[in-house]
């Protein structure tokens, strides 16, 4: 987890790519996403009311090795034209067919290593934050989504209620909170097993 341009404020940042870091920051109301690429910078936000909080799973290609993998293939490609033919003379046969072998292979290691995403889902499906695992900071990924739920079952807890207060670190009480949690349920906001999980969380705290 990376220290947060602002103060106090818990921030994960990851790099997806060699040209693409994602810069996550966690607000008093939400989660505020920052993509960063060379010359331009992408912001967006989502409050708490619209996250899924029980994370989504998902397996994608590496952009890298699609990318590498491409690339090989069009050069044993290449090296089989007849311009490359003149120019290369008879090692252009065996040129292209060691590129386009490379090729396959780096499209196999692509599809067999795929890299893991987890997802805070947006019902509004506007922004979903994404989080790389099996990494080198996967604890410190837990961590950043553990205080992600437990900051969004706080807030969840104060608007449902209508106890907002000046004083953010103080909790609901139990009583309030389990009551506040299933009025969310009875509302649709709150899936059966989020409110399952939630309960616990809050019982736990106390």
């Amino acid at each position: 987890m990376t220290e947060s341009k602002e103060p106090g404020r818990p921030c994960l940042e990851q790099r997806f790519s060699p040209l693409v870091t994602v810069r996550t920051t966690l607000h008093d109301d939400g989660l505020v996403v920052q993509v960063a690429r060379p010359f331009r910078e992408r912001i967006g936000a989502v409050d708490f009311g619209r996250l899924v909080l029980e994370p989504a799973s998902m397996s994608g290609v590496r952009p890298g090795r699609l990318w590498l993998a491409g690339v090989l293939l069009a050069g044993g490609l290449a090296a089989c034209l007849p311009a490359a033919s003149a120019l290369l003379g008879a090692l252009a046969g065996p040129v292209g067919m060691t590129l386009l072998a490379a090729g396959g292979l780096a499209s196999l290691a692509a599809v067999a290593s795929p890299r893991r995403l987890t997802l805070l889902l947006d019902r509004e499906r506007a922004l979903n934050p994404v989080f790389l695992r099996d990494g080198d900071d996967d604890a410190q990924v837990e961590s950043f989504l553990l205080d992600v739920r437990r900051a969004a079952i706080e807030w969840r807890c104060r608007s449902a209620s209508g106890e907002a207060t000046e004083e953010a670190d103080k909790p609901a009480g139990l009583a309030d909170s389990l009551d506040a949690l299933h009025k969310m349920h009875a509302d649709g906001l709150l899936s059966e097993q989020e409110l399952r999980q939630f309960s616990e969380l809050a019982q736990r705290r106390r």
